[in-house]
């Protein structure tokens, strides 16, 4: 999934990554998730939840 990865979704990652205390993974995976408004499926409701414009789905295990 990540070698699809677009310039314009990895430069929001980045800019979501200065602006957040999260890896650049995880930017990587929610800035994804945020440009195709794709659902991010996360056990981290609390963090996640803080990004505004993006849809979420907590799961357990």
């Amino acid at each position: 999934m990540f070698s699809q990865v677009d310039e314009s979704t990895t430069e929001l990652g980045r800019s979501l990554q200065q602006s957040t205390s999260f890896t650049a993974m995880s930017t990587t995976g929610y800035a994804y998730a945020l440009s195709r408004k794709l659902v991010l499926l996360t056990r981290n409701h609390q963090d996640f939840s803080k990004i505004p414009g993006l849809l979420i789905e907590v799961v357990t295990v």
